[in-house]
C-alpha cells in the first residue's frame, strides 16, 4: 500500500489594521475506497434501535420524578408554615418548612483590590477584561482527483478584548502575537454578603444569596477607586 504524499505551501500576509493570516494549503494522498455494496442499511438500523430504546427510558425516568416530586410538595403543603418577615426569628419554627418574603438588607461589600464601596448591596462583581491576540482557525477540503485531496487550513489572528487569557505559545504563528501574562487578575470576581438578612433578623444564607444575578453597572467615575499595591504605576 503505497504510503500518503503531502505537498505543503505556506503563505504569510500582514496587514496594517493588526490582523494577520496564515494560510496553509496541503495535498493529501487519499484515494476512493471502492467497497462493496450491501450491509450497509442493518448497521444503520441497530444503532437507531438503541437509541430509540434509550430514548424511552430517559421520558419515563423523568416523567417519574417530576410524579415524585409532585407528591412530595403535595404531603409538605398543610405543614407549610407561613411567616411575616418583619417578624423576629422563632425557635418554635426551626426544623419546619416555612415560605416568607421581604426586602433583604446588608451594611455593604467593598472591592479590596480597588478600594470600591457599595453601601446596602447584596452581590458585587468586578469584570475585567485583557486586550490580546485571538487565533481563529478554519478549514476546507475540496477533491481534486480520484487519488488527491486539497485541503486548506486558514489561520487568522487579530486583536480583541477577553475575560479569559490565551495561551498564545499554542498558536500556529505564535512570533508577532504574544500575548505576555496579566498583571491584574482577569474575568469576574464576585463578593457576596455575609450578613444578608429580612427586616425582623431572620439571616439568609449566603449560598441563597449568591443566586441573585441582577445587576446594575457602576459608573467608576467618581467612584474613589484605588491603585492595587502591587501595581503602583497602574493608571485609572
Amino acid at each position: 500500500m503505497p504510503r500518503p504524499v503531502t505537498a505543503i505551501v505556506m503563505l504569510l500576509l500582514s496587514s496594517a489594521c493588526a490582523q494577520d493570516l496564515v494560510r496553509s494549503v496541503h495535498y493529501e494522498y487519499r484515494p476512493i475506497a471502492r467497497g462493496r455494496g450491501g450491509g450497509g442499511g442493518v448497521g444503520g438500523v441497530v444503532p437507531g434501535v438503541g437509541l430509540s430504546v434509550l430514548s424511552g427510558v430517559l421520558l419515563w425516568w423523568n416523567e417519574g420524578r417530576a410524579v415524585r416530586e409532585s407528591r412530595m410538595l403535595h404531603r409538605l403543603l398543610p405543614s407549610l408554615v407561613r411567616l411575616d418577615a418583619d417578624s423576629p426569628p422563632d425557635p418554635t419554627h426551626d426544623g419546619r418548612l416555612v415560605h416568607l418574603s421581604g426586602p433583604l438588607r446588608a451594611s455593604g461589600l467593598v472591592d479590596p483590590e480597588w478600594g470600591l464601596q457599595r453601601q446596602g448591596v447584596l452581590r458585587l462583581r468586578r469584570s475585567a477584561e485583557v486586550y490580546q491576540w485571538r487565533e481563529e482557525r478554519t478549514e476546507t477540503s475540496q477533491r481534486v482527483s480520484e487519488r488527491e485531496v486539497r485541503r486548506e487550513v486558514t489561520h487568522r489572528y487579530r486583536r480583541t478584548w477577553g475575560r479569559v487569557p490565551v495561551d498564545s505559545s499554542r498558536f500556529e504563528a505564535p512570533h508577532g502575537h504574544h500575548n505576555p501574562e496579566p498583571v491584574l487578575p482577569v474575568g469576574d470576581t464576585t463578593f457576596t454578603a455575609m450578613d444578608a438578612a429580612l427586616p425582623g433578623g431572620i439571616h439568609v444564607p449566603a449560598g441563597l444569596v449568591a443566586q441573585l444575578s441582577d445587576y446594575a453597572a457602576v459608573p467608576l467615575a467618581g467612584a474613589g477607586l484605588t491603585q492595587p499595591k502591587h501595581l503602583p504605576s497602574a493608571a485609572i
